[in-house]
């Protein structure tokens, strides 16, 4: 695995990623000040809006949320609803039972969708996180599979990859690398190969040496370049520790990190991901 030495400096939150319900998993990353899913649903939206632009009626967009955990990627980009507002409303009713909490956020959600013709489907290794997106309705299919591990994609699962023409992550990249990317990629879109897509959007730690995933996704026919964009906050560091070791990681790559990392923040860059002859394009509408 590419990503191990930086993956041990990274503080660990498997404890809370896979639980019923997301109460214990949303209430830390508050806690640290976790802001990517806000900051990167822009962009999520823009790619949304060039693929119903380009493919109109008959090709409603259709996502494929690499690492989903509980489905928040999700609620931030297909429902009126914000990180913030997303915690309070579970903060509110931590009490309850497991399906009391699943028939109130069912609830909530439904009431906030802003895109009722855009699909999403999950894949994740937390069993846990994916059943709670999919009992919700966060995502229309959860793929709980560990393909780090070995895990392989049943008839099914590939089927539904071929069909989505959307690729979106945040924060997965360097949990996962090639070995998740690479059977994916093998299949995403296939089911449409007439359409605009598939189109990606990323982002990656910028402790994460990015070379591994550019590799994977030009040797599946794809562009993939880091977006001209200042990069994006992910969350406070948990520990100083965790601070020390990152910056330690980034100067021995050679990069600076003053006014980002130094101040006490991860951040990622974006990364865009589209086939050759729909790169320019589908890149120009991201930034406009």
């Amino acid at each position: 695995m590419q990503y191990t030495i930086a993956n041990k400096a990274k503080a660990s939150f498997d404890d809370v990623y896979n639980a019923r319900t997301p109460h214990a998993y949303l209430a830390k990353m508050a806690g640290l000040g976790y802001r990517i899913g806000d900051h990167a649903t822009p962009f999520f939206s823009r790619a949304i809006n060039h693929a119903r632009r380009s493919n109109g009626p008959q090709g409603s967009p259709t996502i494929l949320d690499v690492g989903c955990s509980y489905g928040i990627g999700s609620a931030l980009v297909l429902h009126q609803t914000n990180y913030d507002s997303l915690s309070a409303f579970f903060t509110s009713e931590e009490s309850e039972s497991v399906d009391a909490c699943i028939a109130r956020a069912t609830e909530w959600l439904a009431q906030r969708r802003s895109q009722p013709d855009v699909k999403c489907i999950g894949l994740d290794q937390a069993k846990n996180a994916v059943a709670f997106a999919k009992a919700v309705g966060l995502v229309e299919q959860g793929i709980a599979k560990n393909l780090e591990a070995g895990d392989t994609l049943s008839t099914e699962e590939t089927a539904s990859i071929q069909q989505c023409n959307l690729l979106f992550s945040t924060g997965v990249i360097g949990y996962v690398g090639p070995k998740t990317l690479a059977p994916v990629l093998a299949q995403l879109g296939k089911a449409t190969p007439e359409n605009v897509g598939p189109l990606i959007v990323t982002t990656i730690l910028r402790m994460f040496d990015p070379r591994p995933i550019m590799t994977c996704f030009q040797e599946h026919g794809f562009r993939f370049e880091r977006l001209s964009h200042r990069p994006l906050p992910q969350r406070n560091f948990e520990s100083p520790e965790e601070q020390q070791q990152t910056l330690a990681i980034l100067k021995q790559r050679g990069i600076a990190t003053d006014e980002l990392e130094d101040n006490g923040q991860l951040y990622a860059d974006i990364y865009v991901g589209a086939r050759k002859a729909d790169f320019v394009e589908f890149t120009a509408a991201l930034i406009a």
